[in-house]
C-alpha cells in the first residue's frame, strides 16, 4: 500500500534492481523516502535520505535490520527527551 501523500507511485529499475517508493518525507532541503526493492538476493526494502539535491545515504535492507533503525532511533530520541522533562516531586 503506498502513503497517499506520495500521489503517484514512483518506481525505477537501476543495476539490475527495482525500486518502488511507498513513503515520502519532505523538508525545505531535504526527503527521506523509503520503499520496497525487488530482485535482491538478502534485501527488501530500502532508505533513501536526500539534502540539497544530492543523495546522501541510500541503504538496502532486510526487515530485520529496518525494525533494528527503528528501535534504535525511536530509542535515542526517548532517551533525550525523558532525560529533559525535569523531576516532579512526589506527593505533596
Amino acid at each position: 500500500m503506498i502513503n497517499q501523500a506520495i500521489g503517484t507511485e514512483k518506481t525505477w529499475t537501476e543495476d539490475g534492481l527495482t525500486y518502488r517508493e511507498l513513503i515520502r518525507q519532505e523538508y525545505t532541503n531535504s526527503s527521506f523516502t523509503a520503499g520496497e526493492v525487488e530482485g535482491h538476493p538478502v534485501d527488501t526494502l530500502y532508505l533513501r535520505l536526500e539534502r540539497d539535491g544530492n543523495v546522501d545515504t541510500f541503504l538496502l535492507l532486510r526487515e530485520d535490520e529496518a525494525a533494528a533503525l527503528i528501535w534504535c532511533l525511536s530509542g535515542v530520541l526517548w532517551s533525550i527527551r525523558v532525560e529533559a522533562v525535569p523531576d516532579v516531586p512526589v506527593g505533596n
